[in-house]
């Protein structure tokens, strides 16, 4: 094994080459390792020699068998980072943070995750004018768990938010020491698919991120006002302790970790998707999310954001069609009529009922993404949307949630699953070598440059504009539109986009 060796702030990490002569750096903690239910603290500058040459322990979580091949090592002490470089000599790279989806519930930045598909190894050997560098953070109820009710001195106060305090420090450390890798700390950009979207959009809050971050790529989620409150995050809190029998903080700090995902698991039976994402407390994450996108705290952040034809159709293909209805109804946080779904299905004659409740229950993430750039622009931001509707001619299921991450990755070769409930692998099963070039050519170009354009598209992708709501269709062939569907937005943005005040009672199990 050829080594290299690099002397950052915080260390002296050895790394090594792998077989396409990229360095590899695994397993780098970014923080000291963490005391439950904490935020973790910063590392003070060290000469100390470090092997990064393994990845670490992945966060503790309820595996999946569709996520890993064999469950992983896993450990509290996970708050690591992985880097590939190729060209060690080149300096002031882009970089490229990759923030990993699933729920919040389950993930890792490990090679045996998910196939891979969260690694940059063979995407930093085709774009080595690039950085790429993936993280962990804590999930499930490791990286939020309300403590109110066991914590009256407010010492645990930010137990709630751990994945975001965790993703920031993660970019604070890239930021502080990837000059050393030959990165630009100037040129960072944010990105990830899922819950790893839900985060970057969630970072747009935040005004430290703007000390670090100058680009961002939302994937299939988009922030918006069902950020949970402390009142259901004190439910979530509630349902923990009667489930676990805790009664004190010293209980649930004695808790093993086997007990907590226990618990975890038993409150994900009712599943609410925003139960371990963060909670806006007024102060770290603001109250008024759309309000403060528009007031400009993403400002001087260009972002590409964008969502596929088929996000949930592996749930809708095993569904009848009245359970589609409902899932769709569920999906919008206000209450949705049945004139309203009637006038939807009739928007477009050519589309079959089940289709048109598909299409619907697909949109409640679209129409985020729409609401989330109008927001953007407004604040001052350029942005960049796309809506990927592509097919392979092998393909009998549209483009589903994951659809771009092998594309980008470059691991089209493998079968990558939304759900367990279908055998059919997301991208297709014989994926063109010209769309993945395409794909993965936009996302390293607008790492560069903050314009996804290039000698890569066939046509030119304009930035978005809310008046023509300017979005890249990937699809045969690419193309420009004045939106998607634009009716069918319109009659749903308020119900996908407002708040009902109900939502609170949604935790109560």
């Amino acid at each position: 094994m050829k080594k290299v060796q690099v002397k950052a702030i915080t260390g002296r990490y050895e790394g090594f080459y792998d077989e396409n002569e990229v360095a590899n750096f695994l397993g780098i903690h970014y923080v000291k390792p963490p005391k439950r239910w904490k935020v973790a603290e910063p590392l003070s500058p060290s000469d100390e020699r470090i092997e990064a040459l393994e990845y670490s322990p992945c966060c503790y979580q309820n595996w999946e068998k569709e996520e890993f091949d064999e469950q992983p090592p896993m450990s509290e002490d996970c708050l690591t980072l992985n880097i590939w470089v190729k060209d060690m000599e080149q300096k002031k790279k882009p970089v490229m943070i990759w923030i990993h989806g699933g729920s919040y519930n389950t993930g890792s930045n490990r090679l045996d995750c998910c196939h891979g598909m969260y690694c940059g190894e063979r995407f930093v050997h085709s774009n080595p004018d690039i950085i790429y560098v993936n993280i962990n953070y804590r999930i499930n109820a490791f990286g939020s768990m309300d403590l109110t009710l066991v914590d009256p001195s407010g010492e645990y106060k930010d137990s709630s938010n751990l994945q975001t305090h965790d993703q920031l420090a993660a970019i604070r450390w890239v930021y502080e020491n990837i000059e050393a890798f030959g990165g630009d700390p100037e040129n960072i950009t944010i990105f990830g698919q899922s819950a790893g979207s839900y985060s970057v959009a969630t970072l747009l809050l935040i005004p430290e991120t703007k000390k670090y971050v100058k680009k961002a790529i939302c994937e299939s989620s988009a922030v918006d006002e069902t950020i949970k409150t402390p009142k259901q995050a004190q439910m979530i809190g509630r349902q923990f302790l009667q489930i676990t029998g805790a009664k004190t903080l010293e209980d649930c700090l004695a808790l093993t970790p086997g007990e907590v995902l226990a618990a975890a698991k038993k409150i994900m039976e009712n599943p609410i998707f925003p139960a371990w994402c963060a909670m806006r407390d007024g102060s770290f994450i603001p109250n008024e999310i759309y309000k403060t996108l528009e007031n400009g705290s993403a400002k001087g952040i260009t972002v590409m954001n964008g969502s596929t034809s088929g996000e949930y159709d592996c749930m809708s293909d095993v569904s009848t069609d009245e359970e589609i209805e409902n899932m769709a109804r569920f999906a919008y946080t206000k209450t949705v009529t049945d004139d309203m779904i009637e006038e939807y299905v009739q928007h477009y004659p050519d589309r079959d009922r089940r289709t048109a409740l598909k299409d619907l229950f697909n949109d409640s993430m679209r129409i985020t993404h729409v609401k989330m750039s109008d927001c953007l622009v407004k604040g001052g931001s350029t942005v960049y949307m796309y809506y990927i509707s592509y097919m392979d001619e092998t393909d009998n299921i549209r483009p589903q949630h994951c659809y771009e991450i092998p594309f980008v990755t470059e691991r089209t070769d493998e079968q990558i699953y939304m759900s367990y409930k279908i055998p059919e692998p997301v991208q297709g099963r014989t994926p063109t070598k010209e769309q993945q070039r395409r794909i993965q050519g936009c996302w390293a170009q607008f790492a560069r440059t903050g314009n996804p354009n290039g000698t890569h598209l066939p046509v030119t992708w304009d930035a978005y504009t809310p008046e023509h709501r300017d979005t890249m269709v990937i699809d045969h062939p690419w193309h420009m539109e004045h939106g998607v569907r634009n009716e069918d937005v319109d009659l749903f943005m308020d119900a996908a986009t407002t708040v009902d005040p109900a939502q609170d009672d949604i935790y109560k199990g």
